[in-house]
């Protein structure tokens, strides 16, 4: 799939051939757009072009290679009819768009490429982010964000005690000192999507760098393999190489991501998950 930057002329070359590659001439070329949800976007009707040439150019406009609301990337489907006395030939070109910036905070991640890049410095054993080329690193943060989004968690914050009474006050707040609480803050995994770049700025700077380091191992883990949480999910428990035999940890909860990352979050995981009443 070939991607495009937002507002651009898309240029599709469409070859006048039937499925199997031999020359037709067309009585008339007809294309839709769809989006990724196979939606029209636009019907461009019945196009002109030359029923001698040997391809056929179909320009989309840059009106209709907009992103909506929040979106950082959207397909795009051209669905083609080539019109010919013997039937009409269906072709189908598919294509991206996507904003000039990739990665957007809270969005899609926690830090920015740069960010990334200077975790890696300070990080040993990155041999998969370091091999991976630009558009790798960026999927893999992407997914990896989605990742760690997934989990529930929480941290602490320090609150001034205001007055004498603590009534209504949650349960999990302790006293640590005469005029101070400190309260925990759960984030459960449906409200990720809600968090607001403004409220991710005032969380504190030890679990912002938490989820930031948690995000790079991730990604990192992602492009070099973990091949330990890998077998875990296969059900493997015990490995065997000749007459050596290994057993591998079990019994751990899996939230989906490498043993390394949840080192990273070490303390702000939340595993108090209850079953709710809907």
């Amino acid at each position: 799939m070939k991607f495009y930057p937002e507002d651009y002329i898309v240029e599709v070359v469409v070859p006048l051939t039937d499925l199997n590659g031999a020359k037709v001439v067309p009585t008339a070329i007809t294309a839709v757009l769809y989006d990724g949800d196979d939606a029209v976007i636009v019907d461009l009707g019945s196009l002109p072009f030359d029923p001698v040439a040997d391809t056929h150019t179909v320009a989309i406009p840059k009106e209709f290679n907009r992103l909506m609301g929040d979106e950082i990337r959207a397909a795009r489907i051209l669905r083609v009819g080539i019109v010919t006395d013997a039937g009409t030939i269906p072709r189908s070109f598919s294509y991206a768009i996507e904003s000039e910036q990739r990665l957007v905070l809270m969005e899609n991640t926690f830090l920015t490429l740069e960010a990334a890049e200077f975790q890696a410095l300070d990080t040993p054993n990155v041999t998969g982010w370091n091999v991976a080329s630009e558009a790798q690193k960026l999927a893999a943060l992407t997914e990896s964000y989605r990742r760690l989004t997934m989990i529930p968690m929480r941290y602490q914050v320090h609150r001034p005690l205001t007055g004498g009474s603590t009534s209504g006050w949650r349960s999990d707040w302790n006293s640590i000192a005469p005029r101070e609480l400190l309260e925990e803050v759960v984030i459960e995994r449906d409200v990720w999507d809600e968090i607001t770049v403004e409220q991710f700025a005032d969380f504190p700077t030890a679990f912002k760098k938490a989820l930031r380091r948690a995000q790079f191992t991730e990604a990192n883990e992602l492009l070099q393999g973990d091949a330990v949480s890998k077998k875990h999910r296969q059900g493997i428990v015990t490995e065997t190489i000749g007459e050596s035999s290994v057993t591998l940890r079990t019994g751990a909860i899996d939230f989906g991501i490498a043993s390394e990352t949840m080192k990273a979050l070490v303390g702000y995981v939340y595993f108090n998950n209850r079953i709710r009443r809907a």
